[in-house]
């Protein structure tokens, strides 16, 4: 388990905390994020120049630093309630 103390949303320092090792790999990346991403989308990103910061391999296993892992879940996370909330104030002041 990780003491995370970093600026994340709730569901992702969550993820975070659970997590017993250090690193993430490709492999286990579905189960870290309860299915809600996959590895194969990582290697994607990767691919594509705009994937987790910090991979390396260890033989053929590519992996990912736990908190490389969590700042790119980041910034792929949205709160549609919070969304809803923001339009619901701006149509309020239009």
């Amino acid at each position: 388990m990780m003491n995370v103390e970093h600026g994340w949303p709730e569901p992702i320092r969550r993820m975070a905390e659970a997590w017993p090792l250090p690193h993430v790999t490709r492999a286990d990346l579905s189960q870290f994020t309860c299915n809600t991403f996959c590895g194969r989308s990582a290697a994607n990103a990767d691919c594509a120049g705009v994937g987790i910061k910090g991979r390396f391999r260890i033989g053929k296993i590519v992996a990912y630093p736990l908190e490389a892992v969590c700042d790119f879940l980041t910034t792929k996370y949205r709160d549609p309630e919070a969304e809803k909330t923001a339009r619901a104030k701006e149509k309020a002041s239009a």
